[in-house]
């Protein structure tokens, strides 16, 4: 009986929440059909039509408390009274405009400057790298031993590097990138600097990163004799090049500032759009390491950094002992170039990206947390002083019969759209700020 009760009623408060202006309108017609019987009744009495009219009014007891009462049976109320507060607080910002947009303004402020200082916190912290696996990249150096705790970066000249990646065997792939970053590009319009980095074959298969279109370098295509082969950057293919699908094979004219002479680069392949490696500047243009450039061949200018994928199931400390016991073997071969000794460090790659920036972006997302309360303390302000102004408003309802759960309610109501104009408001500069960040 209940289930085809909530069957049989359902419909009909469903009918009354979306249809209101009908379903009063038939109550109405209703009543003043059972009122018109009354008067008929109290006519036939022989009471005049008058007489009869107030006799039918005083016991119907009120049109107006008879019409709540039907009302109150739909058991629709909170969703009426939810309607008719938000039409209410409605109409009260726009005839006090200037305390609803000063309270707004306040408060979607206080919304986005928290809102993008922990969106950019939540990037730099707690969101992993966007590699593959990155909780396995790592970036390795040789530091001399009173040193070493507290360095987070070092330069290794390119054989070394060659050895490291020969000789190791606790990491699954070893890349490099030479931090003398840039080129100059050579257009038919004429030369312009451009930005880039010049990479070890394995760079973006240690990172994990697959091309969007093309290839990636092969290991031919490091080296003295090598080919010269360039990838472009998704921004530099649609920017540059209009996205064209037919850039693979094509021939651009790089130089390095370091190398004499422009060279025809082919074209191989071009990064996702999502891609970007933070431990240099935007990169537009990745060519390999390759031809003939004095630093690379001596072994005591220390140009390249490295990035590095641990092997399945091999630890930090294995890795660590590995290469230090390579870097004692290289001192040993090569003692003119290593005079002072030097054990292999290992830094995770998130660390390296965060560099000494992780207590200034706590203490940031504490003054963001600080800002919001302080936003939300202001409203309250400027809410209780207008509450003020408002007693002889609240009397007036008192009178007419609102219970103080009514006025709290529609106090509440008005809170709510605040707050939810302010946080779509605050919401969308956040997004525009986090793309500053």
């Amino acid at each position: 009986m209940r289930l085809l009760r909530l069957l049989y009623t359902t419909p009909l408060r469903i009918r009354s929440v979306f249809r209101r202006d009908r379903v009063d309108q038939d109550l109405e017609d209703e009543l003043r059909d059972h009122l018109e019987r009354q008067i008929d009744a109290n006519v036939a009495r022989g009471m005049s039509r008058e007489e009869a009219r107030y006799a039918a009014l005083r016991a119907f007891g009120g049109v107006d408390q008879r019409k709540e009462e039907c009302r109150d049976m739909r058991h629709v109320n909170l969703v009426d009274h939810g309607i008719q507060d938000l039409r209410f607080a409605f109409r009260q910002f726009l005839k006090h405009r200037g305390f609803a947009c000063t309270a707004v303004a306040v408060l979607s402020l206080g919304i986005a400057g928290s809102a993008a200082i922990f969106g950019f916190v939540d990037s730099a912290l707690i969101k992993p790298l966007p590699y593959r696996d990155p909780s396995r990249l790592v970036t390795i150096f040789s530091a001399r031993p009173d040193l070493a705790h507290g360095q987070t970066r070092g330069a290794v000249s390119y054989l070394d590097f060659i050895d490291w990646r020969s000789r190791n065997r606790a990491f699954e792939s070893i890349a490099a990138y030479d931090v003398r970053a840039g080129f100059t590009l050579t257009m038919p319009s004429g030369s312009e600097p451009v930005s880039g980095l010049r990479v070890t074959s394995g760079f973006f298969r240690t990172l994990g990163v697959t091309p969007a279109l093309g290839r990636e370098f092969l290991a031919d295509e490091e080296g003295r004799s090598a080919l010269p082969a360039v990838m472009l950057s998704y921004r530099a293919w649609q920017s540059r090049f209009a996205g064209s699908r037919d850039i693979l094979g094509r021939t651009i004219t790089l130089q390095s500032p370091w190398l004499a002479g422009a060279e025809p680069h082919v074209v191989i392949g071009v990064l996702p759009p999502d891609f970007h490696f933070a431990l240099a500047d935007q990169a537009d243009f990745w060519a390999t390491i390759r031809g003939s450039q004095p630093c690379w061949d001596v072994r005591g200018c220390r140009s390249l950094q490295t990035v590095a994928r641990l092997g399945p199931d091999v630890s930090m400390r294995l890795a660590t002992a590995e290469m230090t016991s390579i870097i004692e073997q290289l001192r040993a071969e090569y003692p003119e170039h290593h005079r002072n000794p030097e054990i292999g460090k290992l830094v995770p790659l998130h660390d390296v990206v965060l560099g000494n920036v992780r207590p200034m972006l706590l203490m940031f997302l504490g003054g963001a947390a600080l800002l919001l309360v302080i936003a939300c303390m202001n409203v309250i302000s400027l809410l209780l002083a207008r509450s003020e102004s408002r007693t002889q408003e609240i009397a007036v309802r008192h009178a007419l019969g609102a219970s103080s759960a009514r006025l709290v309610l529609q106090f509440a109501t008005e809170g709510f759209l605040l707050a939810a104009i302010a946080a779509a408001v605050g919401l969308l500069l956040a997004s525009w700020g986090m793309q500053f960040l």
